[in-house]
């Protein structure tokens, strides 16, 4: 298997985000509120809102599941006494050629394509927000 170059994995990069954003606008309407923000967040609102945010660090890729705002700190959200918010999750990701495409190694275990990682990341950031619900009620 070749190296990935840092050119390659930063095109790659791109093109799963745009992938997330094509599949998000293509979603059927639901409950909950599905929305693609900038260039990097994809946010699920409903009673909670909660995103996944890509994030790519000197060539380190990650998706990073988090209460909507987290990078503001606590100033956007008063948290009731005994409430305990679930935190970030991070999951790392690593470019990888295969046979004729570059492949998204999923925190150093699974090698996904682009596609199946997209509906991943979207299932995770339901359960999210779901995990993230029943923290935030209990």
């Amino acid at each position: 298997m070749k190296p990935v170059t840092l050119n390659e994995a930063v095109s790659a990069w791109h093109e799963l985000k745009e992938l997330v954003r094509v599949r998000v606008e293509t979603q059927p309407p639901s409950e909950h509120k599905l929305q693609w923000l900038a260039s990097s967040k994809l946010v699920l609102s409903g009673p909670w809102q909660v995103e996944a945010q890509f994030a790519d660090v000197r060539a380190q890729f990650e998706v990073r599941y988090q209460r909507f705002g987290a990078a503001l700190g606590q100033a956007n959200i008063e948290v009731p006494i005994g409430v305990r918010i679930k935190g970030p999750e991070v999951w790392g990701l690593t470019p990888v050629w295969g046979d004729t495409h570059i492949f998204w190694r999923l925190n150093d275990v699974y090698d996904i394509t682009p596609d199946s990682l997209v509906t991943r990341v979207l299932d995770r950031l339901a359960t999210y927000y779901q995990e993230y619900k029943l923290h935030a009620i209990t």
